[in-house]
């Protein structure tokens, strides 16, 4: 039995598996959310490495509001599933609003057991294996406390709740776990995402990870922390000069222009030039 359920360190969840009866095996669907014109080709290439280095996947799918035409050369077992756009309130910020409800609903598409939802930057480089049990979400985390996101108003919905509060919190770049677990997290992500953005002024950018944190709280679910590797930020580590990937990465967040990409699928040793982070912030969170 495990004795904490925020940020469980993997070799502790892999002997808490072990000793269960459950073994690592590899992910059946991969699902990337992507919303708008401007990221159909992020997401298409997202499609390409998912094929390449999970040999085994059953599916990849394209969640987007984008036409299934507009994904060119996509793999085989790549499918675009279109969502449409829900209706709200005007508000500045309705491209990124739109894209997290997207990305929120995207694992119900899924049709297979192991599902991993990431970002549409984001590229697998290579095969992994990972013990997963219900009750369980798997990824990385990074620093910083959600409910500082909303520290200017009253939010309800943090009440009796812990993880917002904490100094480290899930990131939902990669996010790992089995279908009943996404039946329930995504139901209830998506009705406080709804809640507590539409209470907030509109001109304040919409983030899907506080609710993420309050919903993982609410349904007392497992965060397991599998490291840097699964979730390795391209421009912070090696943005803005020559650099090579580490061998070690199982999936690269961003890295832009997308033509270096080719570099990576000629060679993975291959010396790319990445724009620095500095480009993320600045053309990444437009309205």
């Amino acid at each position: 039995m495990l004795f904490w359920k925020h940020r469980v360190p993997a070799w502790l969840w892999n002997l808490h598996c072990r000793a269960g009866g459950c073994l690592a095996r590899p992910v059946d669907s991969v699902v990337i959310p992507c919303t708008g014109e401007k990221y159909v080709e992020e997401g298409a290439l997202a499609a390409r490495f998912a094929a390449r280095s999970l040999p085994s996947v059953k599916e990849i799918i394209l969640a987007t509001d984008q036409p299934a035409g507009a994904f060119l050369n996509l793999p085989a077992k790549a499918v675009v599933k279109t969502l449409p756009p829900r209706a709200t309130i005007p508000r500045e910020f309705e491209k990124i609003w739109q894209s997290r409800v997207v990305k929120i609903q995207a694992a119900l598409l899924a049709r297979h057991k192991l599902i991993l939802v990431m970002d549409s930057d984001m590229n697998l480089l290579r095969d992994f294996q990972v013990a997963v049990r219900p009750g369980a979400v798997l990824g990385s985390f990074r620093r910083g406390k959600m409910a500082a996101k909303v520290k200017h108003h009253a939010v309800p919905e943090l009440q009796d709740t812990r993880r917002p509060q904490r100094a480290w919190h899930l990131n939902g770049a990669f996010l790992l776990a089995e279908r009943e677990t996404w039946a329930r997290l995504s139901v209830e992500w998506l009705r406080l995402y709804l809640s507590i953005w539409n209470q907030i002024p509109t001109g304040q950018p919409p983030t899907d990870q506080l609710p993420l944190a309050i919903a993982l709280d609410k349904l007392g679910l497992a965060t397991v922390d599998l490291g840097c590797w699964v979730n390795w930020p391209v421009s912070k580590q090696i943005g803005g000069r020559p650099g090579r990937i580490p061998g070690e990465v199982i999936a690269a967040h961003g890295g832009f222009p997308l033509e270096e990409w080719q570099k990576y699928l000629a060679n993975p040793d291959a010396e790319m030039v990445f724009h620095d982070s500095d480009y993320t912030r600045r053309e990444r969170y437009k309205a």
